[in-house]
């Protein structure tokens, strides 16, 4: 084998490692997500699952690691080292941060709350389910998530104008941005699985065509 085509290999090799790597955290998502009830509304069929669901709070302690670790891994995607592309990818992934993470663990500590405070019955106490229907569909907590869901919209919406200057591949920005949107909606059980899914082959198809460097 060649010198030029060993380094080529090496080189291709590198890529497709570093795609896993970016690849590895939305799958987490997708496959925590899979785990996490169907969730709209605080009604009380709402709460009863929730009230139910002994792994809520490992889930949403999985799912806030697995947000931080794709956080960190759009900021390492293919693209520019500077200029306004990159400070609004930069800007979006810290308003991310800042916020979904968050989320992620009040809203796991209060499903855990209601499963760990059930009555013989298997309900939990009125008072409980009260406050947590407040919190769940409190405007507080709805602003601090959809902040975080925006601030991935930007981030993606960042990598594909950044790729379209350069004239890369549009495809993997495209699923990218569809599927922070899906996530954004909801990181509950189907839009947070197909969501995350698509993120992680978002990164595997950058892998395959994208130049780095």
């Amino acid at each position: 084998m060649s010198t030029s085509n060993a380094h080529k290999n090496t080189k291709s090799g590198r890529r497709w490692a570093i795609a896993l790597l970016r690849a590895a955290p939305p799958a987490v998502i997708a496959a925590a997500s899979a785990l996490h009830p169907p969730f709209s509304t605080a009604s009380a069929a709402a709460l009863a699952r929730i009230g139910s669901a002994p792994d809520w709070l490992a889930v949403h302690l999985v799912l806030a690691a697995a947000v931080t670790a794709m956080d960190a891994t759009l900021l390492d995607w293919p693209g520019s080292h500077s200029g306004r592309w990159r400070k609004m990818r930069r800007t979006g992934v810290w308003i991310n941060l800042a916020a979904y993470p968050l989320f992620l663990g009040v809203d796991g500590l209060g499903g855990w709350l209601l499963a760990t405070t059930r009555l013989p019955g298997g309900v939990s106490p009125l008072p409980l389910r009260l406050a947590a229907a407040h919190f769940f569909s409190s405007p507080l907590v709805a602003a601090v998530a959809w902040t975080g869901a925006a601030g991935w919209v930007v981030a993606a919406a960042a990598i594909a104008l950044d790729r379209r200057r350069r004239r890369w591949p549009m495809g993997p920005a495209i699923v990218l941005l569809v599927g922070t949107v899906w996530l954004g909606v909801s990181h509950a059980f189907p839009l947070g699985t197909v969501g995350g899914g698509l993120i992680a082959a978002a990164a595997l198809w950058s892998g395959r065509v994208d130049v780095t460097g």
